[in-house]
């Protein structure tokens, strides 16, 4: 297991402890895994401070708890004084230019803190068990699968302070804790205190200030409080913010410093492990580091349009500050869904045809419950709840998901009549997709719809996207493709053979797909390239039925936010050069030299630093 993967693993463990969801297993893997690799201690803590200190803030913004309040909690638990030691190193402030090109990763460094693993455990084990002054505030109260914000006791709000938060619109948002199809009400006010915690999709969120408003879009997973006098508290997570002119002044709260903005404002925010970047596209905003350390003076830092500065923390204890060049392409929030149209040739429907597909969807209906098989085989399908038809210069599109109301939510698309029979001895399925955001999504199935069949609900064939922050494990990995073949068809997760991309897909931008089931193993395309393999003997059952957009029928779960086109089923294997060829027809090779486009490298530092 990489590094990453311990850090992923661990991730998960810990944020189930906090949210008490946590089983004795588990926090004993923990404790073996940072026995074991005593480099993954200022990893957990680091990760601990972050979310006891979004705990804080939640409460003090209720009740008025203090940060030695919490300090003094965790040091009756291991031992350390109410000053926080060992647990913090005044840190201290040192600046390092980054180089000017612009897409260069800047540097990350991890450890915050230095502490026993032990002490580490302590922590994790005082969350997990709710002592942990504030984690029940945090976490608790939560409402119905209308009202997903957790409430906690309102405090009393100095005039100049006052505000209102709304909740605007969201895109396939996942709330804690978890509630499948549960969203809060469009222009629902939010309350300072509040917590909210998006484990998938964009929110957005508006502040009605007395001197105008401020536009905050969050990218989940994150987290983060709304608060009295600063605005919100981020905990982790992507965040984007816009302002008015006429703002004097917005600001937002991170675990290494605060962030201010004036005036006509754009720009991105992300926060991961304890360290905090700030990315500014329009006017300038400040940072002063660090927010609050009770050693030496604030620094006060100015970033430009076109700039941006990463916060992160030594193992000595001291803050450094890299600046580099604003990307504002690793923020899905500001790269709109039509800045990538997938331009077809005119003779792109009949390459297609001369490779004899079995079904062909083009989705060139236009607002029609019926997609047509261009095939010939009269494989047509059916559209389930309210989809949405892309029109982009001569092409359509289906759109999936995008919508808030209820019915966009649980839409999807259904073959007529089941199609594997004809698959047995090997199957290719390609389309064209693209991800409105990383999210864990289910964008193509082969299973059994037919109510009391033995395998009633099982999965033959799934193509899934991951999630942002999620396990190295055979279901999902962090913004991976997934392709399974499963047989005999069935929900069981020990069962079948999964394969999974190397690189992670793309955000808002057209990706051809294809995935080949050969007599004696599965091989996964993208974009024209080979990019996993596997032996697999089993052949696909015959009986299953084609979804697009969910898990399955019964269950609005794994849903695929985002558009498909051109989706071809083929009852053989294509080829490397077939597949190629119909990549190339669409997006032909550009020689970069082997350097990576920039977008793409930036893309590549986001999802790193999201898990």
């Amino acid at each position: 297991m990489t590094q990453q993967q311990k850090q992923a693993d661990v991730t998960s463990i810990v944020l189930a402890a906090v949210a008490g969801d946590a089983p004795i297993e588990d926090l004993q893997r923990l404790e073996r895994m940072l026995s074991e690799d005593p480099s993954l201690t200022p990893f957990v803590v680091n990760l601990m401070n972050q979310e006891s200190w979004l705990a804080w803030q939640s409460a003090k913004a209720s009740d008025g708890a203090t940060r030695a309040d919490i300090l003094a909690e965790i040091a009756k638990a291991v031992g350390t004084d109410s000053r926080g030691a060992p647990f913090v190193t005044p840190p201290q402030v040192t600046e390092h230019r980054a180089s000017s090109r612009r897409g260069e990763p800047t540097p990350h460094v991890i450890s915050r803190l230095r502490i026993d693993w032990s002490v580490a455990l302590a922590v994790a084990l005082l969350v997990a068990t709710g002592a942990l002054l504030g984690a029940t505030v945090a976490r608790s109260g939560w409402m119905d699968n209308d009202d997903l914000v957790a409430v906690s006791e309102k405090g009393a709000v100095d005039a100049s302070d006052q505000f209102v938060v709304r909740y605007v619109r969201g895109t396939a948002c996942l709330w804690n804790p978890g509630i499948e199809r549960g969203y809060p009400e469009p222009k629902r006010e939010v309350e300072a205190g509040e917590s909210l915690n998006l484990l998938q999709g964009i929110a957005e969120l508006d502040f009605e200030l007395p001197n105008g408003s401020a536009i905050l879009k969050v990218e989940g997973p994150a987290g983060l409080v709304i608060t009295q006098g600063h605005s919100a508290t981020l905990s982790s997570g992507v965040f984007t913010v816009d302002t008015d002119p006429t703002i004097d002044e917005f600001r937002l709260q991170t675990p290494s410093g605060v962030l201010e903005f004036a005036g006509d404002c754009s720009a991105g925010v992300r926060i991961a492990g304890g360290e905090a970047e700030l990315h500014v596209f329009e006017g300038r905003a400040q940072v002063t580091v660090p927010w609050s350390s009770g050693a030496g003076d604030s620094q006060l830092l100015d970033v430009v349009a076109g700039s941006s500065v990463a916060l992160s923390t030594a193992s000595d204890g001291r803050i450094r500050i890299d600046r580099g060049a604003a990307s504002e392409a690793s923020f899905a929030a500001k790269r709109s869904m039509e800045s990538d149209s997938l331009k077809l040739p005119a003779n792109y429907p009949d390459i297609v045809a001369q490779s004899n597909p079995l079904l062909y969807w083009r989705f060139e209906e236009r607002r029609s419950d019926v997609v047509r098989d261009y095939s010939g085989n009269g494989l047509h399908g059916k559209v389930i709840g309210e989809v949405d038809w892309v029109q982009s210069d001569a092409n359509n599109s289906l759109s999936l998901g995008g919508a808030f109301t209820g019915d966009a939510i649980g839409s999807y698309v259904k073959s007529a009549q089941p199609i594997s029979d004809r698959l047995a001895d090997g199957y290719t399925v390609e389309l064209w997709f693209k991800s409105s955001h990383y999210h864990w999504g289910n964008v193509f199935s082969l299973l059994d719809c037919r109510p009391g069949s033995a395998s009633y609900g099982g999965h033959g064939v799934a193509l899934e996207l991951g999630g942002a922050r999620s396990n190295f494990t055979d279901l999902e990995r962090p913004a991976r493709i997934r392709f399974l073949h499963r047989d005999p068809p069935s929900a069981d997760v020990a069962v079948g053979t999964s394969i999974f991309s190397e690189s992670h897909y793309e955000l808002r931008r057209w990706q051809h797909l294809a995935a080949v089931k050969t007599d004696s193993g599965l091989r996964l395309f993208v974009d024209g390239e080979q990019v996993a393999s596997a032996d697999e003997l089993s052949p696909l059952a015959s009986g299953l039925s084609l979804l697009l957009g969910q898990l399955d029928e019964h269950q609005f779960y794994r849903r695929f936010v985002g558009q498909i086109d051109e989706l071809a089923v083929y009852a053989r294997q294509l080829d490397a050069s077939e597949i190629v060829r119909h990549f190339e027809l669409v997006r032909p090779k550009i020689k970069t030299n082997g350097a990576k486009p920039s977008a793409d490298s930036d893309l590549e530092s986001s999802i790193e630093s999201a898990i």
